[in-house]
């Protein structure tokens, strides 16, 4: 090289500064499209991950439809019970009435009595056809109200006091009188505690247990800021049976959406020796009115 003549130098040097120029170009095109690559991956994992969330989803709706419905089915017994005691009522009135008239002792004083129990009667049917459209009505929007806990689950006692009997299966109550109010959809929460009720008897069926219960509990919890509602049954449980956690299966997960939805949560305890205990706990919104804190407990 000339030293005298800088020319060649500077050349060798502009295209060793190409060189490096080219071979980084080179990597920054390489790593972008690695990182565009990346970014696609991600997009589509992304993807992946929200459809497979909206089937889970769409999965759990369905579940609690599906458990929603198959309480309502196995409440046929109940809900055929209490239909048949108005029918048979004003079967019996009217029976009586026609006897009467045959037997020519008709009394218009007996039938302005008889008149208002049929009515009343009728607008027992109409309670009761009334309510079970509500209960399988498709699913709205969720509308929160503030609600005594103890109105669902008397709600749901209605239908299924006659068909525990007949599976000889005991339901204890201790329902707290005065309770804070919670707020919940009635409806949802009713469907729920029958879920409940279900699950607690289905465990008592595939036992060969003798004694057969089921005990409804409410009560304060925190100082008064929460309320709880407790469906137990009495079955001990063995080591293969114990869960890894409330969520543990799709019926709980699908229970602890509807009570997570009504700002809720539901717990399962699991006592080995006694049995499970599910819980839906509630914040305590507001004390009742005086007359309701009154009112008198219900016997089980």
């Amino acid at each position: 090289m000339d030293l005298h003549n800088p020319t060649p130098a500077i050349l060798f040097v502009a295209l060793i500064l190409l060189a490096v120029c080219i071979a980084l170009f080179a990597l920054f095109q390489r790593a972008k499209g690695a990182a565009s690559s990346a970014v696609e991956l991600a997009r589509l994992k992304a993807l992946e991950l929200e459809r497979s969330l909206a089937d889970q989803k769409v999965l759990t709706e369905r579940l609690i439809d599906l458990e929603n419905f198959t309480a309502l089915a196995e409440l046929t017994s109940g809900i055929a019970h209490e239909l048949n005691q108005p029918l048979n009522v004003t079967k019996m009135i009217c029976q009586g009435t026609l006897h009467d008239i045959q037997k020519n002792r008709f009394s218009l004083e007996d039938v302005k009595r008889d008149i208002p129990e049929i009515v009343s009667q009728m607008n027992r049917l109409a309670d009761i056809v009334a309510h079970m459209r509500v209960l399988t009505r498709p699913r709205g929007k969720m509308s929160l109200e503030k609600m005594d806990i103890t109105l669902p689950v008397n709600n749901a006692l209605q239908f299924i006091t006659h068909q525990y009997k007949s599976h000889k299966i005991d339901v204890q109550l201790a329902l707290a009188t005065g309770l804070p109010y919670i707020k919940a959809e009635p409806v949802r929460f009713e469907q729920t505690v029958l879920n409940l009720l279900n699950q607690s008897r289905r465990r008592i069926e595939s036992s060969d247990s003798t004694l057969r219960k089921i005990t409804l509990r409410t009560y304060t919890a925190v100082d008064g800021r929460e309320v709880v509602l407790e469906v137990a049954d009495n079955i001990p449980v063995l080591s293969s049976e114990l869960p890894a956690g409330a969520g543990a299966d799709l019926f709980l997960a699908g229970c602890q959406r509807t009570v997570t939805a009504m700002e809720g949560r539901l717990d399962l305890e699991v006592r080995p020796a006694e049995g499970k205990v599910f819980k839906v706990i509630f914040a305590a919104v507001a004390q009742p009115p005086a007359a309701e804190a009154g009112k008198k407990e219900l016997s089980p």
